[in-house]
């Protein structure tokens, strides 16, 4: 995201922590992923046979749906967080 000096400018401390953080979030997000790709370099060039599923293997459907949750989780959670949220006073902001 590129602000222009002025709405950079405009950014309130909080506004502009945010996306400090945001940011540093990012570039670890992009460093695992750097880090991730050496092992899966490393793995390859250390191995003498190898296959594509000894250094990842795709879930099956069955897999994916033991981690999937529910509708009736997912329902659960939305209503625990309209209620946080009906809690909070907008107005004061």
């Amino acid at each position: 995201m590129r602000l222009k000096p002025r709405e950079l400018r405009e950014l309130t401390p909080r506004d502009f922590y945010l996306l400090m953080s945001e940011e540093e979030e990012y570039r670890y997000d992009k460093i695992e992923e750097q880090v991730r790709q050496a092992m899966f370099n490393e793995g390859a060039a250390r191995s003498k046979k190898l296959k594509p599923e000894a250094l990842f293997k795709r879930p099956t459907e069955e897999e994916r749906k033991e981690h999937a949750m529910s509708d009736e989780e997912k329902l659960t959670i939305q209503k625990e967080n309209e209620e946080f949220l009906s809690k909070i006073d907008f107005s004061k902001l």
